[in-house]
């Protein structure tokens, strides 16, 4: 599992790009290499959620003005609580 992570501070030192292209790339070199193993990517910021694959050269960072539209966990559950 890979956690990226969406807050501003990423963009404030130019992080974002470098930590996504590292993702990219190793989750291509899993998957080619290693073809039965799962690899999930998570992105973090004012919530977390696991993303495709795919919609990682487009992520940006976390302003928190859109809200997640699901969340991986129940909102009573432990889990939620800490991302809060």
């Amino acid at each position: 599992m890979f956690a990226i992570d969406l807050s501003l501070s990423m963009a404030m030192r130019s992080n974002l790009v470098p930590a996504k292209k590292m993702v990219l790339a190793l989750t291509s070199l899993i998957r080619s290499k290693f073809p039965r193993d799962f690899v999930a990517v998570v992105g973090f910021g004012e919530t977390a959620q696991e993303l495709k694959i795919e919609d990682v050269p487009a992520l940006t960072i976390d302003y928190a003005t859109a809200p997640i539209s699901s969340t991986p966990w129940p909102q009573s559950s432990p889990h939620a609580q800490r991302t809060r």
